[in-house]
């Protein structure tokens, strides 16, 4: 009789006994730590804190925000399991999957054709690599016939063919029609169906300014490396309680700063510039005092201006809170390099973080936020990171079974309070947003009772009223169930941001998750 993950337990077994993991032990105890937690049925307990004080080696009072130990070794599991599977593994029936940011295991069952062609593959090495997951292969003849080498061949070229005009023809489509407003998921995925997958980029390079512990992994399982490229200026550092719009103190707690430049070499192609900002000094209540245009400087990009009379202070309204600002169409000068350079205006130029992204056909790839601790995967790969860029309320989860979507673990986990937004977007562009939300407190089958009327809210966006007096529970068509909201032809502010306001009517607002896009 078969047992409960018989399957997936072989795996881990595969996979451990491999010549991947006797080189890096610790990635097999964390590995072996986590699958069991999840075949117990614990997965509660697949949390940062126990992870670094029952595997790790870390005591009681490890601070996740002081030490990233679990994120760098989770780090290089995620890389070891690639490796693996793009070698040795290739053929496995069952792949473990660890999504970024998070350290639940996945299992995800392969499909193969059968063993004449998994032989075949073996024989051919053009053939080989894994399988793409959740795609039906191509079956030539009747159940168990042979099919020849010609006819996989053919299949082979005909579907990718068909695949290359379906997708021509659905870029087409989308090119040219209008996402409906407001209506419920069962009748519009809003984004979900269809939307291109947006994996996070390889080739992505990020830099935490004045950091030299090495490697950091962020909360969203992010790389960033240690300080360089630079020249000029020098390394400050102050330890913070907590940064506002962040739940990552450690990418602002140092920074470089006086006049300085960066030239970093990157590949040919567009790219999108993300820079990082906090103001540590300046402020009521901070040592220096003052307040806005105590800190004033320009950032150049090959000579022209990015930013002029910057002031991080007045960019996000007060101190220690982390700003970030976005730009397009950058690409590298004719000499490999990317030259950035910070100028002296009113006191002292200083930067927290660098990352360049490759663009998305020119465009700022999509903003994608789940109200969560942990990343998201939806049905058609776009990967949702954990929540970021609030400020107030608090993250609660919810049990519901929830109707209407095809993507219901979307909706598993909510913001709720009093709480806003700042999305950071390039400026120059209009954007379209949409507002995922389900009720799964109010209803009658639901811990709240109540129905229509018991949530009341209003949303802004950039001081423009969104939604007034909203109601989930109406508006969705009862309670559990997915809406989305779309609102077209959004302007970022001055400050490039695109800012949510949620305010309470009648009981407090919740919100699943949020996502931006560039039209």
């Amino acid at each position: 009789m078969e047992t409960a993950f018989s399957h997936e337990k072989e795996e881990l077994e595969r996979v451990l006994s491999s010549g991947n993991f006797p080189r890096a032990p610790l990635q097999g105890k964390l590995l072996r730590f986590i699958c069991q937690e999840y075949f117990g049925g614990r997965v509660d307990r697949i949390k940062e804190y126990t992870l670094a004080t029952e595997v790790l080696g870390r005591g009681p009072d490890f601070d996740q925000n002081q030490d990233a130990i679990v994120r760098v070794e989770a780090h290089r599991l995620r890389k070891n399991l690639k490796e693996y599977y793009q070698g040795v593994g290739a053929n496995n029936p069952v792949q473990i999957v660890l999504e970024p940011g998070h350290y639940v295991p996945k299992f995800v069952t392969r499909t193969r054709t059968s063993a004449t062609a998994a032989s075949a593959d073996t024989a051919h090495p053009q053939s080989q690599g894994e399988p793409p997951v959740g795609v039906v292969q191509f079956h030539g003849g009747t159940s168990g016939q042979n099919v020849s080498r010609r006819a996989r061949r053919t299949a082979a070229w005909v579907l990718a063919v068909l695949a290359v005009v379906l997708t021509l023809l659905l870029l087409r489509w989308k090119s040219h029609s209008v996402q409906p407003r407001d209506q419920p998921l069962a009748a519009n995925a809003a984004g979900l169906e269809g939307a291109p997958a947006s994996p996070e980029p390889d080739d992505a390079v990020r830099i935490l300014a004045g950091y030299t512990r090495g490697d950091y992994i962020d909360r969203q399982g992010k790389r960033w490396t240690s300080d360089r490229y630079y020249s000029g200026g020098d390394i400050s550092s102050q330890a913070h309680q907590s940064i506002a719009r962040t739940t990552d103190n450690t990418m602002f707690e140092q920074w470089r700063r006086g006049e300085f430049s960066y030239d970093i070499p990157l590949q040919p192609g567009d790219y999108e510039l993300h820079l990082f900002f906090v103001e540590p000094e300046f402020g009521p209540g901070e040592p220096h005092g003052g307040g806005e245009t105590s800190r004033m400087f320009d950032v150049l990009l090959s000579g022209k201006h990015l930013l002029s009379d910057f002031d991080i202070l007045g960019d996000v309204g007060r101190s220690e809170t982390a700003d970030e600002r976005v730009f397009t169409d950058i690409h590298p000068s004719s000499d490999g390099k990317l030259h950035l350079r910070f100028v002296r205006k009113i006191d002292d130029p200083l930067v927290s973080a660098i990352e360049l992204v490759p663009c998305l056909q020119g465009k700022m790839r999509p903003v994608r936020i789940i109200a969560s601790d942990d990343t998201y995967t939806d049905r058609n790969g776009n990967i949702w990171l954990p929540d970021r860029y609030f400020e107030g309320g608090r993250l609660l989860s919810d049990k519901a079974s929830i109707k209407g979507s095809p993507d219901p673990d979307l909706y598993l986990s909510q913001r709720f309070g009093y709480f806003s937004y700042s999305i950071p977007v390039a400026a120059g562009s209009k954007y379209s947003a949409t507002l995922h939300f389900t009720e799964a407190f109010f209803g009658p089958g639901n811990q709240g009772r109540g129905g229509v009327g018991s949530r009341l809210f209003d949303v802004y966006c950039n001081g423009t009223v969104l939604l007034r007096n909203f109601d989930i529970f109406k508006e969705a068509g009862g309670e559990n169930r997915a809406l989305a909201k779309t609102f077209h032809g959004i302007v970022p502010n001055d400050q490039g941001k695109i800012f949510f306001n949620f305010v309470p009517v009648r009981n407090y607002p919740r919100i699943n998750a949020i996502e931006v896009s560039p039209e």
